[in-house]
């Protein structure tokens, strides 16, 4: 893992316009890069409570590279979805709707340990998408600063997609809550992700009306299920899957941002 920060003004050259005119597919992942912000800070509010009393020190130290890591896609996410919230200003009331059910009204309610649980779980299909986004990155965009910033995000989430898992099976998360955490995140991420891909496309109609076919021919949503099925295996860890060729190539890419 390396500390990078993606310079600003990626974030704020994208022309968003392009990006969902293009397909249900980059739709899906544009309504990803809104939600994922909020993701981000919960995965390090619930992971940070509990690395606290941990012996590891080689876990503690990879787990602050990757709060690190986190806290840069935090913010560099926010700046994206600040600048689509001027070009598309209903989508901020979608994406606030999401933050309050999830992380003002269920995050307070839950135990630390599936709060924990849950934020292992998003690793795993943050991972997945990541896996997926630099496979099939020429598919999702034409858009060169989307790619970048993307292809920048998903490298590192594949980078410490383990470190989370790692912090669970320290603080002796059970089989139980494992299981529980990841059917709660997989719901999630389905339904908020694919809804607000379906709110983004909808003025354009053709794109819109594709959303079916888009989804079950490129497999996304089934690359997620396939995912979080291998997670709840009691055996499975995140280091057993196998990097994609494509994740050697946009890491030497991404060395500019180091």
């Amino acid at each position: 893992m390396k500390k990078r920060k993606l310079p600003t003004q990626i974030a704020t050259s994208i022309n968003y316009d392009r990006i969902q005119r293009e397909s249900f597919l980059s739709c899906w992942f544009l309504s990803y890069c809104l939600l994922v912000s909020s993701a981000e800070r919960f995965i390090i509010r619930s992971a940070g409570d509990a690395v606290r009393d941990i012996g590891d020190q080689e876990l503690k130290s990879n787990l602050k590279l990757c709060f690190f890591q986190e806290a840069q896609h935090a913010r560099s996410h926010h700046i994206f979805s600040e600048r689509f919230f001027e070009f598309r200003p209903m989508l901020r009331m979608f994406v606030k709707m999401n933050d309050y059910l999830n992380y003002r009204i269920v995050e307070p309610l839950a135990p630390g340990r599936l709060k924990l649980s849950v934020a292992a779980a998003m690793e795993q299909l943050n991972a997945e998408i990541a896996y997926f986004g630099l496979q099939r990155l020429r598919e999702i965009s034409n858009e060169e600063s989307f790619k970048q910033i993307l292809s920048w995000h998903f490298v590192e989430e594949i980078e410490h997609r383990e470190h989370i898992y790692d912090l669970m099976r320290e603080k002796d998360v059970r089989q139980g809550a494992k299981v529980f955490g990841m059917m709660l995140v997989w719901w999630s991420f389905s339904f908020w992700i694919t809804m607000g891909a379906v709110l983004i496309s909808w003025p354009q109609f053709g794109v819109w009306r594709l959303c079916g076919r888009d989804l079950r021919k490129r497999g996304i949503l089934s690359r997620l299920w396939r995912s979080a099925w291998r997670y709840c295996r009691k055996e499975y860890h995140p280091s057993v899957e196998t990097l994609p060729p494509e994740f050697f190539i946009y890491q030497r890419r991404v060395k500019a941002f180091e």
